[in-house]
């Protein structure tokens, strides 16, 4: 009990101290970028990244949500466990790759995007060695891949800040965002060692991870496609400068949830451990996790309204101001979006992850909707209020028509009541 609540601990300090650290560095190259390129360029950017992250889940496999659990499950085979997962997301990012360069050529409106999408898209192939980040969290040894990633986003930020400077234009930058994945899996096969069990492809074992998660590929495709539908939208019908502005505004809205991401990657060991010894002891600690995360991001959304456009002309300057209406609205999506975020380990424990493409569904046929009924209406502001309404069905409401995650959604309402709130602030101070 106090290893586990030690290690949750530990995990966490290093997770959060890694995200954070990533974060500002993020947001130091995207504020650069944002005020050399202008909202223009810097929506052209930002179109790259959306198209991009649409490929991401079909790169991932959906292995991000079961490689934990398997690894905590199976410490001894870790070699073939994570070597069979690098090599399945290798031959799909290069897939990936080439389903990009595709439709990067067939869709002629897009051809000034063309280039800058395709380099951008590279760096889904060196991300490929992200579950070896996994293997060292697994053994709660958090503070090696965050130390990996702090280092690799310095790294490559250094290297986009000094293209952009000199001038190269956002191909250059674009192409340059492939370094931090690359930095970070090399960094972490040398910690790995000689002396350490070797990756290796198990083709039995690769087939079982994907049965486990195939579920989450149609999923994460459907949550991409949600995700990031309302960038190509406005880009289809107001140009990238709008883009622009709703990324600024999207990027603000969420600097902060290295705090929520972190708690939940870190809590999800020590969870799941929790289901074998006390089925109780794992649904009490799943509803405090729901309520650190909803009354956190509650404040934290408070906040960022209050100080909207000095946030914005504090970051990005005066350009950017027209993006505050947008910006008050973005900033209440996490409560609602990391809500979702941690329902992965409720389907963790009980080894079912096939109603994740039915709540993905959900999600998006609401955000079409939404973003056909507000977006084409409103504009900037119309998405942002499509895209929030999108995340509080899709992780609050759809749970409630699936028979199966009723009792997760009867966790999250149990964790929306300031009760569990109080004990789950008791509980941190005690671990």
């Amino acid at each position: 009990m106090n290893r586990a609540g030690g290690g949750l601990t530990s995990q966490t300090a290093w997770t959060m101290g890694s995200r954070a650290c990533t974060s500002l560095i993020h947001l130091a190259v995207g504020v650069a970028a944002a005020r050399i390129l202008g909202p223009e360029g810097y929506g052209q950017i930002q179109y790259a990244v959306a198209l991009s992250g649409m490929l991401m889940p079909l790169c991932t496999l959906g292995l991000r949500d079961v490689l934990v659990p398997e690894l905590v499950r199976c410490p001894r085979n870790g070699g073939s466990v994570v070597g069979s997962a690098v090599v399945m997301r290798l031959v799909a990012s290069l897939g990936a790759v080439g389903l990009c360069a595709l439709g990067t050529w067939l869709d002629s409106p897009a051809q000034g995007n063309a280039a800058v999408v395709l380099l951008y898209s590279i760096s889904l192939i060196p991300a490929a060695l992200e579950p070896l980040g996994d293997w060292f969290r697994a053994e709660l040894r958090t503070a090696v891949p965050a130390v990996a990633a702090c280092v690799a986003a310095a790294g490559a930020g250094l290297c986009q800040v000094g293209l952009l400077r000199a001038g190269m234009g956002a191909g250059w930058f674009a192409l340059a965002h492939s370094l931090e994945a690359l930095g970070a899996g090399l960094l972490l096969a040398y910690r790995r060692g000689p002396h350490r069990r070797l990756l290796r492809w198990d083709g039995e074992r690769g087939r079982a991870l994907f049965q486990k998660s195939r579920h989450y590929i149609f999923s994460g495709f459907l949550v991409a496609l949600y995700g990031r539908v309302d960038r190509l939208i406005l880009q289809k019908m107001l140009g990238q400068e709008a883009v622009g502005l709703y990324a600024v505004a999207a990027s603000v809205s969420t600097m902060w949830t290295l705090v929520p991401a972190a708690l939940v990657e870190a809590a999800r060991p020590a969870i799941l451990s929790r289901r074998d010894r006390s089925p109780d002891d794992f649904r009490q600690g799943l509803a405090r996790l729901y309520s650190l995360i909803w009354y956190g991001s509650c404040l934290a959304a408070a906040g960022i309204c209050l100080l909207s456009r000095p946030l914005l002309l504090f970051l990005y300057g005066e350009a950017y101001l027209p993006a505050w209406p947008a910006l008050c609205i973005c900033a209440w999506c996490p409560a609602f979006s990391y809500l979702g975020t941690a329902r992965s380990i409720f389907l963790a424990a009980h080894n079912d992850y096939r109603y994740e493409k039915y709540v993905a569904g959900i999600g998006v046929a609401s955000n079409l909707i939404f973003h056909g009924v507000l977006t084409t209406r409103w504009g900037i502001w119309g998405a942002a209020l499509a895209a929030l309404l999108t995340q509080a069905v899709t992780n609050v409401g759809a749970g409630c028509c699936i028979p199966a995650l009723r009792e997760n959604s009867r966790l999250i309402w149990e964790g929306m009541k300031f009760r569990t709130l109080r004990m789950a602030l008791a509980e941190w101070k005690r671990s």
